[in-house]
């Protein structure tokens, strides 16, 4: 999943509530075709897949096999349940009693994790946790207020392969959201619920909200601390390549998809394309081909940490020259 996408999938939610606000709060279904599908599709979870999302699921309570309730939602991965999503109508208040009732769902079913949305607010809860709802809450955000970066980075406590591992949902882990560690493929963003930011990351920028325009970046900070200097844009492709070398990522050569030749290459030897680019040595034998533009080298660094499964949103760019350490 490419992060601009989802930027790109808020903003257009967005658009529609602040359209279509007085239609879809009159009827659920509408708020879940219209609001509630196309996120959980962009998250991963595709709602016309049986296998993936079980729609109107029966709760059953007991051993008497009489249902109890229907979850709205039933998010599964190779048959093990992971999340039940209670749907209201668009301003339909998320109370207490809405959030009790959903996780009753998922208590019986001995499932993980709960999140209720009106298709605007959203908010996702641990069940298994004790204490008072707040307590439980591991995601929030607004579609029709909240920035849409802020929404995209939060709502990753939601993508699939955060829930679900992809070696089977036995090696799946909870989603974290004030940390760095990793989750499955995905390093999850640093995500405050208060909107205070921290001054020693005041001057730092996510790289998947970069643009190529503007001041000649200076630093690149890794989720795991490492700091790199750098002296354009066209230095952080091989930067980025560099890291994941080290750290164990990129062990060989690969092709990004729809290249009609290895970004990286075991070859230093100039190709007799006319369109060949020079390489840099990355680390290990390997070598990674340049790019011609800024807009160029900012794309290429985000395909690549996308292909090794770390967020762009994770990876942070200064501008500060100052700013090391």
């Amino acid at each position: 999943m490419a992060l601009d996408e989802l930027f790109k999938t808020f903003e257009f939610l967005k658009k529609r509530i602040e359209e279509h606000r007085e239609h879809l709060s009159q009827d659920e279904t509408r708020t879940r075709q219209v609001l509630i599908d196309p996120l959980l599709k962009e998250l991963g979870w595709d709602v016309g897949d049986p296998s993936a999302v079980e729609l109107e699921h029966r709760i059953e309570k007991g051993h008497t096999g009489s249902v109890f309730k229907k979850a709205d939602y039933v998010l599964i991965h190779e048959s093990a349940a992971f999340a039940v999503v209670e749907a209201k109508r668009l301003g339909r208040p998320l109370d207490d009693e809405v959030t009790s009732q959903a996780s009753t769902y998922a208590n019986i079913k001995d499932i993980p994790w709960v999140v209720v949305t009106d298709g605007d607010h959203w908010r996702m809860h641990e069940v298994f946790k004790r204490g008072p709802i707040e307590d439980r809450t591991v995601m929030k955000f607004q579609v029709a207020e909240d920035d849409a970066s802020k929404c995209a980075l939060r709502s990753l406590a939601l993508w699939r392969p955060n829930i679900c591992d992809e070696d089977g949902p036995e090696q799946a882990v909870e989603p974290v959201l004030d940390d760095f560690d990793r989750i499955g493929p995905v390093v999850c963003p640093v995500i405050q619920d208060d909107d205070s930011d921290d001054a020693e990351d005041s001057d730092w920028h996510p790289l998947a909200t970069l643009e190529h325009t503007g001041s000649t970046p200076t630093w690149i900070r890794f989720s795991d601390g490492a700091e790199y200097e750098i002296t354009s844009w066209r230095r952080l492709p091989p930067t980025v390549a560099k890291h994941l070398v080290e750290i164990g990522k990129v062990t060989k050569p690969f092709r990004l998809e729809g290249k009609s030749r290895d970004t990286v290459s075991a070859q230093q030897a100039h190709d007799s394309d006319p369109a060949y680019v020079k390489r840099e040595e990355i680390g290990t034998g390997l070598w990674l081909e340049m790019t011609r533009t800024p807009k160029d080298a900012v794309s290429l660094s985000k395909q690549i940490l996308e292909t090794f499964g770390v967020s762009a949103a994770t990876v942070k760019v200064s501008f500060d020259s100052s700013q090391q350490g």
